[in-house]
Formats: C-alpha cells, sequence, structure tokens
C-alpha cells in the first residue's frame, strides 16, 4: 500500500473481518492512495484487477 505513511487499526472482539487504514491528511490530495490485493482476495471480491487507487478531490 502506497503512502506507506499510514496507521493500521481493527475493531476490538473476536472475531476481526475488517481492517482500518488511516492516512496523514498532508498527502492528500496529492497522493493518490493504491492498495494492492493478492490474488485470492481478488478472486473473492470478483475484482477485475488487484489495484484499486483513491485520488483525492
Amino acid at each position: 500500500m502506497t503512502p506507506d505513511s499510514y496507521e493500521k487499526s481493527a475493531p476490538a472482539g473476536g472475531i476481526i473481518n475488517s481492517v482500518i487504514y488511516r492516512f496523514d491528511e498532508e498527502d492528500f490530495p496529492s497522493q493518490p492512495v493504491e492498495i494492492h490485493i493478492d490474488e485470492p482476495l481478488q478472486e473473492r471480491l470478483d475484482l477485475a484487477s488487484g489495484n484499486i487507487i483513491i485520488t483525492g478531490p
């Protein structure tokens, strides 16, 4: 995942089925966030690509 300056957290509880990534506000909107998804998850989510790019306004 880029940029690599992020805070990673997960909800409290026994079973964790999600992760939260928080990025520094100063990285936006100049730098998009690129998420690279491995092939097994890509297939489970029925995604055409293993890359997701999120850009600012």
